[in-house]
């Protein structure tokens, strides 16, 4: 059987598939487990939407809307990244995150319905709550908790329906196996395809700030059990974990993970240098910790990851933008397939020997490409391109890959997003840049932008697709 390489052995050997499960009361004689229900966040829904056609100009589509989604002038709004399955799986509603403008307020997390007149409800509005992720029935939106105090993690859902939360386990103390505290559990959650499973990044604790360590928590929905499947130094600080989205049973284990290169943490822990020498590189693991591959992008000099990048659709590919040195097309989409690597193979990128990445941008006039959303079939995303020299403004494309191998991209461009950068430092140092999120059966674009002072969600469509 394929195991986690020695580099990561120490861990696998100490942590193993380390189990940790706490067991919520059961009050009948039956067994019937009783789950903590909560109500829910908020009594009803609003209606903000209003029509921008102003934001279209002589080179968008003809037949092309645009509607202004959130409105209201207390409050942020962003949607969230692609990692998070926000989507219904029919394309009719998705999840995005709001904060007052107002400091000290908490952020929350809401729904919208397209089909009802955008109709916007809050479901989520406990402090430190994950991004949520949507359950591929789209039934519910799963999501965790952190309590510094208790050094304990909850898992939680939120039912689509109802919108009544539940709470499934709740996981803390010393991670068995490790001898360590969890020190943190969070930020973004991405689900497995059969709904079974979901991870997010943990920090266990560590005597020196400046020496963090960070892990892969996968929590078992059926079982209400969570075990760690990978451990990593600090240059693992930033990993966008995402399941792969294929529904094989197989391939629907794989987790894709960012790995930091050359990232500086100071003796707080406070990051200093986000990667360094040849960039970030891709990895893949299956989720019980075993059969560790890279993604052969970049690492060779002259590309670099510029920390993008998604599976393509279901299928077990990824696609990662590529920040491209002395080109004058700059970022452009790779696309690649995960290959079995070791300690003499692995985090060499596109060098790694008998493998090759198709640049799916070789033929686009435009390729600017930095945050970008595939839809469920793979064959479509949307894109952000960036400013540049000639253009000042941050655009939204639209593109359609062409079938079989060695595919191409054809791009059409949508609209200009106006954003004017006044959210800089909105979290952690970062610009709040338009993200284009595209609906799974590419129905519907989304993307959010400054350009009436602060971030609202807007939304396209009567597109053709190119």
């Amino acid at each position: 059987m394929t195991t986690i390489r020695p580099a990561h052995s120490d861990f696998a050997r100490r942590c193993g598939l380390a189990l940790a499960l706490l067991l919520l009361a059961r009050a009948d004689t039956s067994g019937a487990e009783v789950l903590q229900v909560e109500p829910p966040a908020s009594d009803g829904v609003v209606h903000e939407s209003k029509e921008r056609p102003d934001l279209l100009d002589e080179n968008s589509p003809r037949g092309l809307r645009v509607v202004q989604i959130s409105t209201d002038p207390g409050m942020i709004s962003h949607h969230l990244y692609p990692e998070s399955p926000m989507f219904t799986p029919d394309s009719k509603r998705f999840l995005f995150h709001r904060m007052p403008i107002e400091e000290g307020k908490l952020g929350s997390f809401w729904v919208c319905d397209i089909d009802d007149d955008f109709a916007l409800r809050e479901i989520i509005d406990e402090r430190g709550a994950s991004r949520p992720s949507v359950s591929p029935d789209g039934e519910w939106a799963y999501y965790c908790l952190f309590d510094s105090a208790k050094r304990a993690v909850q898992w939680k859902r939120v039912s689509l329906g109802t919108f009544q939360r539940e709470t499934l386990a709740e996981i803390g103390g010393i991670l068995p196996g490790c001898q360590r505290e969890l020190r943190s559990a969070g930020g973004l959650t991405s689900m497995s395809s059969d709904g079974k499973r979901i991870c997010t990044v943990a920090q266990p604790h560590t005597e020196s700030p400046g020496k963090r360590r960070y892990a892969i928590l996968v929590f078992d929905v059926e079982k209400r059990a969570a075990h760690v499947a990978f451990e990593g130094n600090h240059e693992f600080l930033n990993m966008h974990l995402q399941y792969c989205r294929s529904t094989d049973p197989v391939l629907s284990h794989d987790i894709l993970v960012q790995h930091n290169h050359g990232a500086v943490q100071d003796e707080k822990g406070q990051l200093v240098k986000l990667t360094g020498g040849e960039g970030a590189d891709l990895h893949v693991i299956r989720d019980d910790g075993t059969h560790w591959r890279d993604v052969p992008v970049g690492r060779d000099g002259t590309a670099f990851c510029t920390g993008h990048q998604q599976w393509r659709g279901r299928m077990p590919s990824v696609v990662s933008s590529m920040s491209v040195r002395g080109d004058v097309r700059r970022h452009r989409l790779h696309e690649a397939m995960p290959v079995a690597t070791d300690e003499t193979t692995s985090h060499k990128g596109c060098t790694i020997p008998g493998t090759a990445y198709n640049d799916l941008t070789r033929e686009a006039p435009e390729t600017n490409f930095s945050h970008f959303c595939m839809d469920a079939s793979g064959m479509h995303l949307a894109a952000r391109h960036d400013r540049c020299a000639d253009n000042p403004d941050v655009k939204v494309y639209l593109g359609s890959c062409t079938p079989g191998e060695n595919a191409v991209l054809k791009v059409q461009y949508l609209v200009g997003t106006g954003w004017r950068d006044l959210a800089k430092g909105w979290h952690r140092g970062q610009s709040n840049k338009p993200r284009p999120i595209i609906a799974p059966d590419a129905s519907v674009v989304l993307f959010h932008t400054d350009r009436d002072g602060k971030s609202e969600i807007f939304l396209v469509d009567g597109y053709t697709l190119p």
